[in-house]
């Protein structure tokens, strides 16, 4: 290969090798944890609108040169009002008519003045994203606005319901979204391999089929590696008793499963925000028995450190909710702590209950911390003979008390 078409390819590749390399360092960085399923789910949530932006703006960019400023700012204020519809109680199918009825009638507005009255595109999408970000400052009143419509929670909320369900009864692996990656993979091939027979037959010039295949190649195996990690993950527990269940159907079963054995009785005497004392009687077996797995996760997969602090907030946590203070800044900071803290507390938790007992049967995590390789006191990964200098270091402070005590000092 000369020099010339060395160069000429790193020019078209230039954009693909780099996202490479940054990968690739991140992935060396984090030890890997980029890759892990959570992360990948969360990159894909969280991005997905602008995802749909940027199609958008690269539809205008391909077909005129053109650039779209106001896009950010008319998707906030469509956000903004359709957000305070649902909050008043419309349907949210109205609410999303709307919402697409105001960007439709922008964009509209804008194409105009582009198409028919000349104007630069620059101009009047810079005036749109400074009105429709004013606006949408305006009507929020610069605040936030919390959705509560429960259809809009069920399909948009992140709950289990907002993932694409295993039609295919996959174990521990969702093989739909598998099927889908794989589906994908095949659509791509064919309008590759379709795309160059019709330029052959047209008398076009074509690569050659080296490294179209190898291009093919590296994308399916990427495009296959990224679904399998998503089919490995759903963001939060969704079965019983190896069945798919969404969260309301899961406190629903627990409740009747552990009401017959006696769980989740509490009678208590409380303390109410305005001082007095109250006797509370609770029954809530499907919450204990949740909150119970939860624990058994948590203590094989959040290091030492953060699981003692968690269990620290947890009852400043309850406090704050129980005093009904959920929307203020030390709730969101806590629940943003919550978070990070379980990233990885998922796995398969197996208990029995008997006469009032919850008593764990096992637990099973992908992300567990437990190494019998690291533990065991036979032969190990890890030199023993390292605690040495960590047993002498600990018992300093003791050994320097008991020198002054003997007047060594």
């Amino acid at each position: 290969m000369t020099k010339t078409k060395v160069m000429n390819w790193l020019q078209k590749n230039t954009m693909t090798l780099i996202l490479v390399l940054v990968f690739a360092f991140f992935a060396w960085r984090t030890e890997g944890k980029i890759l892990m399923p959570n992360n990948i789910s969360n990159l894909i949530a969280q991005n997905a609108y602008v995802f749909i932006l940027a199609t958008g703006m690269l539809l205008c960019i391909l077909t005129g040169g053109n650039i779209d400023l106001a896009v950010g700012s008319v998707v906030c204020f469509a956000g903004a009002v359709g957000a305070l519809l649902m909050a008043g109680g419309m349907n949210l199918w109205a609410a999303v008519a709307i919402m697409l009825a105001i960007g439709l009638v922008v964009g509209g507005l804008q194409a105009f003045c582009i198409a028919y009255i000349k104007v630069p595109p620059f101009i009047p999408t810079l005036a749109g994203q400074l009105i429709f970000r004013g606006l949408s400052n305006v009507v929020l009143g610069g605040k936030t606005c919390s959705v509560n419509n429960a259809q809009f929670l069920k399909i948009f909320g992140g709950g289990a319901e907002c993932y694409v369900p295993d039609l295919l009864g996959g174990n521990g692996i969702n093989l739909l979204c598998l099927v889908v990656g794989i589906a994908a993979c095949v659509l791509l091939l064919t309008m590759t391999f379709r795309t160059r027979m019709i330029r052959v037959k047209k008398g076009y010039a074509v690569e050659k089929w080296l490294p179209v295949i190898g291009r093919m190649v590296i994308i399916s195996a990427v495009c296959i590696f990224f679904f399998y990690k998503l089919a490995q993950y759903k963001g939060i527990p969704t079965a019983l008793d190896g069945k798919e269940m969404s969260a309301k159907e899961i406190i629903l079963a627990l409740n009747e499963i552990g009401g017959k054995n006696g769980i989740g009785l509490l009678d208590i005497v409380e303390n109410r925000l305005v001082g007095m004392k109250d006797r509370g009687v609770y029954e809530t077996p499907g919450g204990t028995i949740l909150y119970f797995a939860h624990e058994q996760l948590e203590m094989l997969t959040v290091d030492r450190d953060t699981l003692h602090v968690k269990q620290k907030l947890a009852v400043d946590y309850a406090d704050l909710i129980y005093n009904g203070k959920w929307y203020s800044p030390l709730q969101e900071a806590l629940t943003a702590f919550a978070n990070e803290s379980n990233k990885y507390v998922t796995g398969t938790v197996k208990l029995k209950l008997y006469k009032g007992n919850i008593i764990p049967a096992g637990t099973t995590s992908p992300y567990s911390l437990y190494s019998e390789n690291l533990v065991t006191f036979d032969e190990s990964d890890y030199d023993q003979k390292q605690a040495e200098g960590f047993i002498n270091l600990w018992g300093l402070p003791t050994k320097v008390q008991a020198l002054r005590e003997q007047g060594k000092l």
